[in-house]
């Protein structure tokens, strides 16, 4: 997919040894730097950082956040797509519903709300067990793991929780849990821990969300 980039943008890291730019509606990455921040600048270059994006209202720059619009529970990824401003009232409301479910629960009532919450993890559990995420479909493609290119695993990397839960996720559903977002020349930009489960279970194709219009250089 194309990604949606502001006409303007360039962000640096703390100590200036990685940079991101647009130019000519392309966004380039060069050096270590994290792909959450930036799509999180992005999101606040395309939207603004004051309204609410579920209830409409203004705030202070401090009480806006980004909200993942398909929640990360459930396979959603930072890209701007999956990205909005939201107050923390509404994303502490929102929870790990996705956008149009939030939408429907808040023209119910609190009683009928809890129904409805109940009923779409019931859905989810069963998208999980399917195929690990909700996301559009027409987000993903598949890709040889052999064809991205990858930060090479900490030494404790096996050993920390967020390994450990994707490897019984794999184990018990046969699948994994999350796509991983990869640039258009596939460099990883999210889901290193996923990526590594895959090679430890031998997965040789995987799900990804490709950007087209970004491309990374690793220095």
């Amino acid at each position: 997919m194309k990604i949606d980039l502001p006409s303007k943008f360039i962000y640096y890291t703390n100590d200036r040894s990685g940079h991101a730019y647009v130019r000519n509606k392309i966004l380039y990455i060069k050096g270590l730097v994290s792909w959450e921040k930036v799509a999180y600048d992005i999101c606040y270059a395309l939207h603004g950082r004051k309204v609410c994006t579920y209830c409409g209202k203004s705030f202070k720059k401090t009480r806006i956040t980004v909200d993942h619009m398909f929640p990360r529970v459930f396979g959603g990824v930072s890209i701007p797509i999956n990205l909005t401003p939201a107050c923390k009232s509404c994303n502490s409301k929102k929870s790990d519903l996705n956008y149009y479910e939030y939408k429907v629960l808040r023209t119910m009532n609190e009683k009928e709300g809890k129904k409805y919450r109940q009923s779409i993890y019931r859905k989810k559990r069963k998208i999980r067990y399917l195929r690990g995420f909700d996301l559009p479909r027409n987000w993903t493609s598949e890709m040889n793991i052999k064809d991205i290119v990858a930060r090479p695993i900490p030494e404790d990397g096996r050993s920390q929780r967020k390994y450990k839960r994707v490897t019984e996720f794999v184990a018990k559903y046969n699948h994994l849990p999350n796509p991983i977002v990869v640039s258009a020349n596939g460099v990883l930009l999210e889901g290193n821990t996923v990526y590594w489960v895959a090679v430890d279970f031998g997965i040789e194709n995987v799900r990804v969300i490709r950007l087209e219009n970004v491309f990374v250089e690793l220095l």
